[in-house]
């Protein structure tokens, strides 16, 4: 019998959570995880309450509100729980949820029918993530673009809002906590493709809200995702003169990007979010800080 530990992952958002784990009712999960990835733990009581008044029939016994004390962030609130649940049971596989999607009758059996056909090689995500958007998508190193179709200088990557992972991929730490949103999945696929391991999907179709923890056009949301770009170019680049055209071709991409939103938007906000993460990246590029000259 195959052990799998679903990992919900909630930031203030205990309604969202709930919802989340009734979708997987009668999957066949071992336990479910929802993480309270709050600063202060405040969200823990609700999800304790939620799950009291909500019907069981069809969910695990063992659900469980873990409670981490301080908001790490994506990469690290769902590596926090995988530890968790390593030193406390020994899991086949691990589904990683945000906790903004909703999984479909059945997908749990289809997800890891596909990662026993790469002998449990691989991460395996739904085919799509709402009605029209593909989990699998492409990433093009130099300017980084997102894109649906293979460009030049772009190599595929799955999306971190619902991910199988058997347990012999996860490791240590699955994602990098350098990571605290955005751009984490880029790096893991990345990691995948550089040891020879595959990325594969599921003929399902996973509903998810999307941004429910950092709302677009906010400045926590503008600054995350511009951030977590330019941190790619250290991850990804293989020489000093890839991270210079990485860095060039980013803020040629980024800077614009920030301009056409601010200007669709009618809010300064993009731009104000771009030029705060850009200055903080050219000091670090060129190894000085404002305090040095």
């Amino acid at each position: 019998m195959r052990v799998v530990c679903a990992v919900i992952l909630d930031y203030r958002n205990p309604a969202l959570a709930i919802r989340c784990a009734e979708s997987l009712k009668n999957e066949g999960f071992t336990s479910i995880v929802i993480v309270d990835n709050s600063e202060d733990g405040s969200s823990s009581l609700i999800l304790k309450a939620l799950l009291k008044k909500i019907d069981k029939t069809g969910l695990p016994q063992d659900i469980v509100v873990l409670t981490s004390w301080r908001n790490r962030g994506f990469a690290g609130g769902m590596n926090f729980a995988i530890k968790w649940l390593k030193n406390r049971q020994n899991s086949d596989y691990y589904l990683l949820l945000n906790n903004d999607t909703l999984v479909s009758a059945g997908s749990l059996k289809q997800l890891i029918a596909v990662s026993e056909q790469y002998s449990n090689d691989c991460i395996v995500g739904p085919s799509e993530i709402g009605s029209s958007n593909n989990s699998r998508l492409w990433y093009q190193k130099t300017f980084g673009l997102l894109s649906r179709r293979k460009i030049p200088g772009a190599f595929q990557y799955l999306s971190a809002c619902c991910l199988l992972v058997p347990n012999a991929l996860v490791g240590s730490n699955l994602f990098d906590e350098d990571f605290f949103m955005y751009g984490e999945d880029v790096f893991l696929s990345w990691k995948m493709h550089r040891c020879g391991k595959k990325l594969a999907v599921a003929d399902i179709s996973l509903h998810h809200i999307g941004s429910a923890s950092a709302p677009h056009g906010h400045f926590f949301y503008e600054y995350h995702v511009v951030s977590g770009h330019f941190l790619l170019i250290s991850k990804l680049a293989v020489s000093h003169l890839d991270k210079i055209i990485m860095f060039l071709g980013r803020t040629i991409a980024l800077g614009g990007r920030a301009v056409l939103r601010s200007f669709r938007q009618h809010s300064k906000v993009p731009l104000q979010a771009f030029i705060s993460v850009f200055y903080k990246e050219l000091t670090k590029f060129f190894n000085c800080s404002p305090n040095n000259g």
